[in-house]
């Protein structure tokens, strides 16, 4: 983004685009490409960032997966007591999402709704933070990418500043109202929908009593938290819609990791 937006300065100062300025305002065009380009490497920083944040604390999770029974209890502990101070609720709320952790992890090395003797159960040492890290750097690729999408993704945000640019300052205002309003109820419905699928796929743990770990040191039980999780779609019989398996051929072929 960067060198194509010099390329253009460059050919401008040279009055290579002076059959185009009547109708296209460069040095517009090549400052609003720029913010666009600063705004999105702050962004891609920001994320990556975030990704180390995450990696390191699922890696932090992997290791006192072996203690398990031992948080489990603690957990309990901090449940019971009536009067907690508040460092007790955080610890309370962190000894929660590592259970949380815990729980997703055993549910997806020994499936719940998967047939007991099937491909999918892994070993009990597989590493679930490595298989996250590297889901979440496949994510975090394939967001930042250039690809057709983003490129007239870029062009439209070009055509839409050009034309900004040239409105009354009283339309201006009015739009610089709106589209934050508009970004922040988008953003809003996404965490909402975000926060549905985390609880569909992880037992939340709102008790010590809503717990129950199973050892896989001679014999798996699968069906341990069958009472506990909540049935997928494919299997609760409300999804009368048939399938289509084309649908989801691309999706299924893309996950690989």
């Amino acid at each position: 983004m960067y060198l194509i937006v010099t390329m253009i300065r460059i050919l401008n100062y040279f009055d290579v685009f002076d059959d185009f300025s009547y109708y296209v305002n460069i040095k517009t065009l090549s400052i609003g490409y720029m913010v666009f380009a600063i705004l999105w490497l702050i962004l891609a920083l920001y994320n990556v960032f975030r990704c180390h944040s995450f990696v390191k604390g699922w890696n932090n999770l992997e290791k006192q997966f072996s203690k398990r029974e031992q948080i489990f209890r603690q957990y309990e502990n901090l449940y019971l007591e009536l009067n907690k101070t508040s460092q007790q609720k955080r610890e309370m709320e962190q000894k929660r999402e590592m259970l949380e952790y815990f729980l997703i992890r055993q549910e997806f090395i020994s499936p719940t709704f998967l047939p007991v003797l099937g491909e999918g159960f892994l070993r009990d040492d597989f590493n679930f933070a490595t298989y996250l890290s590297k889901a979440l750097a496949k994510t975090s690729y394939s967001m930042f990418k250039y690809s057709f999408a983003s490129i007239m993704t870029i062009l439209l945000i070009g055509s839409t500043w050009l034309l900004f640019i040239d409105l009354d300052t009283e339309v201006q205002i009015m739009i610089m109202g709106f589209v934050p309003t508009f970004i922040f109820i988008l953003l809003y419905g996404m965490e909402v929908k975000l926060n549905n699928i985390y609880k569909m796929l992880v037992h939340i743990v709102d008790s010590p009593y809503e717990v129950n770990f199973t050892k896989f040191d001679n014999i798996r039980q699968p069906f341990a938290n069958l009472d506990k999780l909540k049935v997928p779609l494919y299997l609760s019989g409300k999804d009368e819609k048939p399938h289509n398996p084309s649908r989801y051929s691309n999706l299924i072929n893309k996950v690989t990791f």
